[in-house]
């Protein structure tokens, strides 16, 4: 009992990390009221930072507010279902239960198919900051998302991300990764911290190469060169005209990786 005790409790504080690190802030609840967090008001906060709201009552969007939102805060997020069955399983409804019983706060979580999720955050984006969730994923910038955040829809959390003290986890984020979602000289997410900065990488057949005589590639042209004599260099040694220089499934992640090798945007 102490040992499913100890992995749903494991569970809870891993989804809550996910919820956390792969979360943009919005600047408005999905509930279309303005939401307050220790008297200020996060709709009336600007991308800028440090406006207050039209009541005048607002403090400044980089504050401190740790330990000020009231016990029965509810927090919305909307996240990306890869499964099919968000949430599900023998354990699905313990770990949000436990989730919400270790951090004292209520979770509303919105799951869409990963599929249609772009879509859903543009729809989103597009109908204002009441439609918005508080927190969401975003899985790149579009022209959407970098609109909405010149316009405010986001809170700006650099203020908030490196103060270890305060936040010893999340200040442990990446700044040149930070970078990704910094707009007009504003953070307004974080990113996954744990994904390895070289996530992707390109594996080939060493006892192939050293059968070609080739040596580890460190250009572009190298690897080209790898390929060819993969193809048609016979690395087997069979005689026969069967090897590849490449293998891709139809994933396509592996070409927009390659792409960057030639300067353009990893995505």
């Amino acid at each position: 009992m102490k040992r499913n005790k100890g992995r749903w409790m494991r569970a809870a504080a891993m989804l809550l990390t996910l919820v956390l690190l792969m979360g943009t802030f919005t600047a408005c609840g999905s509930s279309g009221d303005a939401q307050t967090t220790g008297g200020t008001s996060a709709a009336g906060t600007s991308a800028a930072g440090g406006e207050t709201d039209e009541s005048g009552g607002g403090s400044s969007a980089s504050g401190d507010f740790h330990g000020q939102l009231p016990e029965d805060f509810k927090i919305s997020i909307m996240l990306t279902d890869f499964v099919g069955s968000p949430n599900s399983g023998e354990y699905g409804e313990q770990v949000h239960e436990m989730l919400e019983e270790i951090t004292g706060y209520q979770f509303e979580i919105t799951w869409v198919t990963s599929d249609s999720y772009n879509d859903k955050v543009s729809t989103i984006l597009a109908s204002g900051v009441s439609a918005m969730p508080m927190i969401m994923k975003l899985n790149t910038q579009t022209g959407v998302v970098i609109s909405a955040a010149a316009s405010g829809a986001f809170w700006p959390i650099e203020d908030y991300l490196y103060n270890s003290e305060v936040y010893p986890n999340i200040s442990q984020a990446k700044k040149e990764i930070e970078q990704n979602f910094t707009i007009d000289g504003h953070t307004y997410g974080l990113h996954n911290l744990s994904s390895p900065i070289g996530r992707y990488g390109l594996g080939y057949r060493a006892d192939w190469a050293k059968k070609l005589g080739i040596g580890e590639p460190s250009t572009i042209d190298d690897v080209y060169d790898m390929l060819y004599a993969f193809t048609y260099g016979d690395p087997d040694g069979n005689g026969a005209d069967d090897t590849y220089g490449l293998n891709l499934c139809s994933y396509t992640g592996p070409l927009d990786e390659m792409q960057t090798w030639f300067g353009c945007g990893n995505g």
